[in-house]
């Protein structure tokens, strides 16, 4: 971490792009923060959680920052959640134009 965001100790990366939810890089399975079993919606988003990131990414997040206190974040979304999109799947499939809202609603709820 030192190597990477450290400006005196290493080469200052000042912009991080942060993945909303799991990237193609994610160990283990694709995961939103808010996911339903197949079949099951969440317009509202009443279960919204950022529970799996607060293990190991946010406090990496903290680390970053706390040796470039330049460090800009951008949020980058992979995909809605399943059950927004027309296959009900993470990997596959479009957005949902009823479900506009409610992503627009879970952008703002990650932020």
């Amino acid at each position: 971490m030192r190597d990477l965001f450290s400006p005196t100790e290493g080469i200052g990366l000042s912009m991080l792009r942060q993945p909303m939810g799991a990237s193609d890089f994610a160990v283990g399975r694709a995961y939103s923060y808010d996911d339903q079993p197949a079949g099951k919606t969440d317009p509202d988003l009443s279960e919204f959680t950022i529970r799996h990131d607060r293990a190991y990414i946010l406090p990496r997040l903290r680390q970053a920052r706390a040796l470039n206190t330049r460090l800009t974040f951008m949020a980058s979304p992979w995909s809605a959640p399943g059950w927004m999109k027309d296959t009900d799947s993470m990997i596959t499939g479009s957005l949902l134009p009823r479900y506009h809202q409610a992503y627009a609603d879970y952008f703002a709820k990650f932020v």
